[in-house]
């Protein structure tokens, strides 16, 4: 019989461990591990996964979520991006071009749904007015006495524009101001809000006078339609109005001033009823508040606002 060289030796047992398949042995050590692909460093991936990877463009959004945005209504995603960008950037400045992009619609469903890009525009400030009615609701349900009630337009203020509004001028006055002849359906909103804050200051004044409701209506009280729910007076367009800013009731000119007791006396000898004569002074403090808006930072006007407001309280009750 032939010696086996030592070099022979080892090539006839490499060759029957390769035929071996592997297995664990059974004192739980590794055993027979498999031997890595001749030509390519261990760690080093495939070139067939590397070109599999490399399939999908970089930077492109997966299909599941542009599947996820498709899910909200495209009405809502057109109301989401008017709210974000024509009371950012103007209701005249911002083209229907880019609002339709923003929410990933076309333009047949724009016009389906609201006629217009002004009456897309007044869709979007009733939304807005809904949420703004019902933080300044639940304030005045968290109030303990008329006097907080009266106050409780400031402390929705301060709520609303922390919570739902990113903009520096109020979306309502900013829009008329910017939209000189506005449809029938825009002016309806736009009245709406205005209607809202005289009806619901003109209550809170009868409630610290004790004066039951009248003949009169709400529309007697003044300096009202600069007074717009959510912010300071101003176009969003860059442009800022005096008439928007001060109108009926003169809004002080800078907003800081503060109504002193002498001018709340004042104005309810020149009115038909106290009632009316501190709901019209209330609503000077509160355009004051949004011209004030325009140059400080929110807390400190609302809070110097509330603070003039809560001295024509005492002013009227006290005389």
């Amino acid at each position: 019989m032939r010696t086996m060289k030592p070099t022979e030796q080892a090539t006839e047992t490499a060759a029957k461990q390769a035929s071996e398949p592997a297995s664990a042995p059974a004192d739980g050590s590794a055993g027979n591990q498999p031997v890595e692909q001749a030509g390519r460093p261990a760690g080093r991936p495939a070139a067939s996964s590397v070109r599999k990877q490399a399939t999908k463009p970089a930077g492109r959004p997966a299909a599941s979520s542009v599947r996820k945005q498709a899910t909200k209504p495209v009405r809502e995603r057109l109301l989401d991006s008017a709210d974000a960008l024509l009371f950012i950037h103007g209701v005249i400045s911002t083209p229907v071009d880019r609002i339709l992009k923003d929410a990933q619609a076309s333009p047949p469903s724009l016009y389906s749904h609201f006629g217009s890009k002004e009456g897309l525009i007044a869709a979007a400030l009733r939304r807005r007015l809904h949420i703004w009615t019902g933080v300044w609701d639940a304030e005045i349900a968290a109030a303990d006495c008329p006097k907080d009630r009266a106050l409780a337009l400031w402390d929705a203020l301060t709520t609303y524009q922390g919570e739902h509004m990113t903009e520096r001028w109020c979306a309502f006055s900013g829009t008329a101001a910017a939209i000189e002849h506005p449809s029938a359906q825009l002016q309806a909103v736009l009245d709406e809000e205005t209607q809202l804050l005289r009806t619901r200051l003109l209550a809170a004044a009868r409630e610290i006078t004790g004066e039951a409701a009248g003949s009169e209506d709400a529309g007697e009280v003044s300096g009202t339609s600069s007074a717009r729910a959510g912010g300071a007076p101003g176009s969003g367009d860059g442009q800022v109005s005096g008439a928007s800013s001060a109108q009926a009731g003169d809004a002080p000119g800078n907003g800081s001033e503060e109504v002193s007791g002498a001018s709340a006396g004042s104005a309810a000898a020149g009115s038909g009823s106290r009632a009316e004569a501190l709901a019209s002074a209330l609503m000077v403090a509160y355009t004051g508040t949004m011209s004030l808006m325009l140059r400080e930072d929110y807390p400190t006007a609302i809070a110097e606002g509330r603070a003039s407001a809560e001295a024509l309280i005492d002013a009227f009750t006290a005389a």
